[in-house]
């Protein structure tokens, strides 16, 4: 595993690290990092939503949305964005730009 710090204020990219199989050893090296350096980044990681969700879990307990009617069926996972799956954009006042502009506040 290597890490690579940022030539920004904070934050480090990780490379050569499998998220999907993380032993106990690397697992502590990362939050380590993440202690030191404040944001890591962890290019060309591909996870879907349940390795996601696991590898999340490292790093303590995760919140869960109340409603999975916002997000779908996955209450850990929250997106941030104005661009939904599917590429389309979200409505300027509509719910999820009321939701967001609110969480800004």
């Amino acid at each position: 595993m290597e890490i690579v710090p940022s030539e920004a204020t904070l934050g480090a990219s990780i490379y050569g690290v499998n998220l999907r199989q993380l032993d106990d050893r690397t697992g502590k090296r990362i939050i380590e990092a993440w202690h030191e350096y404040g944001v890591l980044a962890f290019p060309e990681q591909h996870l879907d939503d349940e390795a996601h969700i696991t590898f999340s879990r490292c790093f303590g307990r995760l919140e869960r949305l109340l409603t999975t009617a916002i997000e779908g069926t996955k209450p850990e996972i929250f997106r941030v964005a104005n661009v939904r799956p599917d590429g389309t954009l979200d409505s300027a006042g509509g719910p999820y730009d009321t939701l967001n502009r609110g969480n800004q506040q």
